[in-house]
């Protein structure tokens, strides 16, 4: 049983980090949420000396955690491009010159 929930804590580590990477927004917290009870099951289940992974683990998915909250929280805004917008406007007015002459 220990090693199972090891293995899917690795698996949902490399997962969360995935999702970090990739602008997923706020779904990144199912993997980070999974590996944490799979990191606390594995925890639980080990001895004394064999608690260094899944402390490893958790610290990891906290932090991954920590990084997507915080994340989630900046906004995700373009700011507007003066100079393409007066191009447009530009282009706009010569077409329907263009246009205008034939």
């Amino acid at each position: 049983m220990r090693k199972l929930a090891l293995i899917l804590a690795f698996l949902f580590v490399a997962i969360s980090v995935l999702f970090i990477i990739l602008p997923m927004g706020t779904i990144g917290l199912i993997p980070v949420a999974l590996g944490l009870v799979c990191s606390g099951l594995a925890w639980l289940k080990s001895t004394a000396a064999q608690k260094k992974w899944p402390v490893i683990l958790l610290l990891i998915q906290a932090t991954i955690l920590l990084f997507i909250v915080v994340r989630s929280f900046i906004p995700d805004e373009v700011a507007p491009d003066k100079q393409f917008e007066q191009r447009k406007e530009i282009n706009k007015k010569q077409d329907l010159e263009d246009l205008e002459n034939l």
